[in-house]
């Protein structure tokens, strides 16, 4: 078995570690320096198929909020990246010509709001469109913020006068979608630290004393000002996030002075979560702890080096000390190559490594559709239940990994009965309309014995209810409770989805395990218009529930007075309370202004008789 050389991975990287450290340590404006680096990353990281355009631009974003004094460069990278490529979706959301003036435009906007969302909420911002159109999308991200803008320059001068207005607190702390999260938000030697500002620095520690934090320390790793971080040192030691700091400025010799210094131990996956192939390949070199490291090595989008331990004696199989395998995280990075070439190695694709999760869910989980055909090929089961119960299926879902669903679906025997509900529930609906089309069970029950047509209902989705309902979807099912789709949607007044399930048939007397009709539920909610409709379609007036109350009982149990008028005017039968053994309680009670149900019924009737044109 040949000995690595930590000389050869050095070598074989080279050009790996000089761009994610160009793109890291970013420190201009300069237009012909941000297209040299562009140029850089797509030559050695985009054409040479490491990384797919896509996955680059959420690793623009991500490196922006780091450094983001340098917002707008890290912008033209994004935008470049994104034209050059002609990527039509971002982030979930889909270019639409009719939506944006401009495809820049549309580029700024998923730029900005990858701060402002998590990529995970951005499909649900974009279903609610009304919050979000008074949002800025500027560049300048202090602009409303002068204080903040002379520290992102260190600028003295501007800085002072500031400090020297009424109402200045120097205790102030200040809270922003583009620093790295903070529940508090950071005080202004914290921002000082951040942005290598010195000068104002040492003006707030001598004219106002502000104490220096451990985030002081921390965020002097990340802008490597020396004089910040030697006087950090003097009130603060490290601790492992001035590690994570130190790895995420690509800077090896802070990470050496804090392993010998403070004796902190490198964190591998803060390596592989900020490419910093340099510093992994010194913990290799150190620890010779090749199998934890072969593990971890998928992470970088670097087939190579996957090879090279391979042939120096990893093991395949090997779990590391996130008890995941290499396999997981090839799923999780959507490596194709390394995983087309660790199955001549022998790898287990089936074996579930910590009992709670599999490969495959982790290919749902990224949408690497093509990694979970080749799991599926080898055995894989997508039908596995995981932590909290759930299957590769439902993470799919849940991620609307739209791709991955496709390779699902191919393999129908493998797909159950909820996918189309689970869809439904989390507000899929580009794959919810995928597998109707494809044929999928639309009639099929869930637990409660709800129908895809029950949720829809629910959820008042008239566009997917008229799909389901062209494709066979049966609209008189009924749940464990014998409610129909038309029960759902009166019970949360959905006025649309009640005149879609009547147009198309529903049984509008259908009675629920109580004998509720729809009209009965109606009356209860007080909802005069859609009992208006009902009865317009021919609802039955005299239909009664279980305890043989029609919907007029409703309405004068809950004092639904406009329901009473509307039921008596279209010929509901007063008497009927005596058959049903409840006269004397009906008849007699009296309303608000002290009249019986008899004298209110007589009065309105005079009223309606007194009212009328003669023709």
């Amino acid at each position: 078995m040949n000995k690595i050389q930590h000389n050869e991975l050095i070598d074989l990287s080279k050009d790996y570690c000089n761009t994610f450290c160009a793109l890291y340590r970013l420190n201009t404006q300069d237009e012909a320096e941000i297209d040299k680096i562009y140029k850089q990353i797509k030559i050695k990281l985009i054409d040479t198929k490491m990384f797919l355009p896509s996955q680059i631009l959420e690793v623009i974003c991500n490196v922006a909020k780091l450094n983001n004094r340098y917002m707008k460069s890290y912008w033209e990278l994004f935008r470049k990246t994104a034209e050059n490529y002609k990527i039509q979706q971002i982030f979930s959301s889909t270019y639409n010509q009719s939506k944006y003036k401009t495809y820049e435009s549309y580029l700024k906007e998923r730029y900005i709001k990858y701060f402002i969302w998590d990529e995970i909420y951005f499909e649900k911002e974009e279903k609610t469109n009304d919050k979000n159109k008074n949002i800025n999308y500027s560049l300048d991200i202090h602009e409303s913020n002068p204080i903040c803008r002379s520290l992102v320059l260190d600028d003295l001068g501007s800085f002072i006068f500031y400090t020297e207005q009424d109402g200045f607190d120097k205790y102030q702390r200040v809270k922003s979608n583009f620093y790295p999260y903070s529940l508090l938000g950071y005080s202004l030697l914290e921002l000082c630290c951040y942005y290598g500002a010195i000068r104002c620095f040492k003006f707030l520690r001598t004219k106002f004393n502000s104490e220096i934090t451990e985030k002081c320390l921390q965020f002097s790793f990340l802008s490597g000002v020396p004089d910040i971080m030697n006087e950090c040192l003097k009130f603060q030691r490290p601790y492992k996030e001035c590690m994570e700091c130190a790895i995420i400025s690509h800077n090896i010799d802070f990470v050496s002075f804090l392993m010998n210094e403070y004796h902190l131990k490198i964190d591998l996956e803060d390596c592989c979560r900020y490419h910093n192939l340099q510093v992994y390949l010194m913990y290799l070199d150190i620890t010779k702890d090749i199998n934890n490291c072969f593990v971890l090595s998928p992470s970088f989008h670097f087939p190579e080096l996957c090879k090279y331990l391979i042939s120096h004696g990893a093991n395949v199989n090997a779990i590391g000390h996130s008890s995941k395998t290499h396999l997981c995280y090839s799923a999780v990075n959507s490596s194709r190559e390394t995983v087309d070439y660790i199955t001549t190695y022998g790898v287990n694709f089936v074996r579930d490594y910590n009992y709670e999760w599999f490969a495959i869910m982790d290919a749902a989980w990224n949408n690497s559709a093509e990694i979970a055909e080749i799991l599926i090929s080898h055995g894989a089961r997508i039908d596995s239940h995981g932590i909290n119960e759930k299957t590769a299926c439902h993470i799919a879902i849940e991620r609307n990994s739209i791709e991955t669903i496709k390779v699902f679906v191919a393999h129908k025997d493998l797909i159950n009965d909820s996918t189309l509900h689970l869809a439904l529930i989390y507000d899929k609906e580009e794959i919810a309309k995928f597998l109707i089309l494809n044929g999928i069970n639309i009639n099929t029950h869930d637990n409660n014995g709800k129908t895809p047509l029950h949720i829809v209902a629910d959820g008042n989705k008239t566009e997917m209810a008229e799909l389901l309902i062209s494709h066979g979807a049966n609209i008189n099912l009924t749940d464990k409770n014998d409610e129909t789709a038309l029960h759902y949607a009166l019970k949360y007044d959905r006025k649309e989805m009640t005149e879609l399930l009547i147009s198309h048939g529903v049984n509008i007397d259908a009675k629920d395990k109580d004998g509720k009709t729809a009209l009965h539920i109606a009356a209860e909610r007080n909802n005069k218009e859609i009992a208006e409709f009902l009865i317009s379609h021919g609802a039955n007036l005299e239909e009664t529930d279980n305890e043989g109350k029609s919907a007029l009982d409703y309405a004068i149990r809950y004092d639904r007075k406009e329901i009473e008028k509307l039921l008596i005017s279209y010929g509901a039968n007063i008497n009927a309370q005596v058959i049903n053994g409840e006269s004397a309680a009906i008849t007699n009670r009296t309303n608000n202004e002290g009249k019986t149900f008899s004298q209110y019924y007589h009065n309105f009737i005079n009223y309606t008789f007194s009212n009328c044109i003669i023709i």
